[in-house]
């Protein structure tokens, strides 16, 4: 078997040598190296932008996600915050509702405790959705901005 192979293998190295022999006097036609030269120069022109461009928007994620951190820890803090007083609300009605002297005096802390509560909520919530509204333009902002960059950094080039 090993002697076959070692043939076949002769065999073909003897008819790629006569091969490039008989081609040796032969010339490619200009045009066609014209043509594959200006190809490979737009393929790489073409590479170049489709770096560059990658580059923008890999740089343009990394800014979003790293604002969306941000954002995120923002509203984390908020929300814990928020989390934290109304605890302290609650905690202070019920010493209040407890110490109270009469069915009335409790009644009425607890009263005073549940408008306060819905007052805080809806400024609370109003808070969270500014908060919001805020993160997702400077989201999209972003992401316009680095868009914008790509697309000219695409025709510059």
């Amino acid at each position: 078997m090993n002697d076959q192979l070692k043939a076949i293998n002769e065999q073909f190295a003897k008819q790629a040598q006569e091969f490039l022999k008989s081609a040796q006097g032969i010339q490619m036609p200009t045009d066609i190296t014209s043509m594959s030269g200006d190809a490979v120069k737009q393929a790489r022109e073409s590479y170049a932008k489709l770096e560059s461009v990658s580059k923008e928007i890999t740089k343009a994620m990394e800014q979003v996600s790293n604002t969306a951190q941000k954002s995120s820890l923002i509203l984390s803090d908020k929300i814990t915050d928020n989390v934290k007083e109304n605890t302290d609300a609650v905690m202070e009605a019920v010493n209040k509702i407890a110490s109270a002297q009469s069915i009335p005096d409790a009644i009425s802390a607890q009263s005073e405790f549940i408008q306060s509560q819905v007052t805080k909520a809806g400024e609370q919530s109003k808070e969270l959705f500014e908060l919001g509204s805020k993160v997702a333009k400077d989201a999209a902002d972003q992401w316009s901005k680095a868009a914008s960059k790509a697309m000219n950094t695409a025709k510059k080039k």
